[in-house]
């Protein structure tokens, strides 16, 4: 008889720990949540360039690519190294004439810019922003990944125009909040904003330089949220 209730009780454990396993949707991931996300991500590989930058960040993205489950690719490499932009993804060459399943990806994240913009790299970031980041740059691969060879060539062309870049900025957080991510985005947003405000700048020209090509470039916490009010992810899933 004990035997039986001690293999019911250890059942009912496994039960309920594989419905929290289950669970991505909350409005502040708990970080030791993390542990339950063990899906293989073989597929991502981490390079650190800068030893400013090793940190794991492993279970970071087996949690964040968990809402976007159709992502196609063939390797993701992760590269933490010195560059001016916070973070971006850049496809090989041969995406271009590859099929969606074949394509490799860099996900580029900065460990040393200039003093202000160092206070939003990845290392710097609260945890719920370090995931937002992740959700964005994710975001971008999953746009990459649905395009044609037209489609990215068109791309590779509109980072250089920066009103086409904007747009560009802007439609994705609007995929990564369509995904389920909001919450993430708006964390995100919510740190940059406090950081980047015009007062925290002491180098001018570093200041016009990012006002010209990244300012207003994203979602306002405000429209983020608004956005999560009214998006059925949001309505037909629990956020926690």
């Amino acid at each position: 008889m004990n035997t039986k209730r001690t293999v019911l009780i250890a059942f009912v454990f496994l039960f309920s720990f594989l419905i929290k396993a289950q669970n991505i949707y909350y409005k502040v991931v708990p970080q030791d949540s993390l542990i339950l996300f063990s899906d293989t991500i073989h597929k991502v590989k981490f390079i650190y360039k800068d030893s400013l930058g090793k940190q794991d960040y492993s279970l970071h993205f087996k949690y964040v690519m968990r809402f976007f489950p159709s992502l196609e690719y063939n390797s993701i490499k992760v590269i933490f190294r010195k560059t001016k932009r916070v973070s971006r993804v850049k496809p090989s060459f041969w995406c271009f004439f590859q099929a969606p399943e074949k394509r490799t990806y860099k996900m580029i994240f900065s460990t040393k810019s200039n003093p202000t913009l160092d206070s939003v790299i990845m290392k710097n970031l609260s945890f719920q922003s370090q995931l937002g980041m992740i959700a964005s740059e994710i975001g971008s691969v999953k746009d990459l990944s649905t395009d044609g060879f037209f489609d990215l060539i068109g791309w590779h062309f509109k980072q250089i125009a920066r009103r086409a870049r904007k747009k560009l900025d802007h439609d994705n957080d609007m995929k990564v909040l369509e995904a389920g991510c909001g919450y993430l985005l708006l964390a995100l947003s919510m740190e940059e904003a406090e950081k980047l405000q015009i007062d925290r700048w002491h180098d001018a020209h570093a200041y016009a330089h990012y006002f010209r090509h990244y300012q207003n470039h994203f979602m306002s916490p405000e429209g983020i949220r608004g956005y999560i009010s009214d998006m059925p992810v949001y309505v037909t899933h629990q956020y926690k």
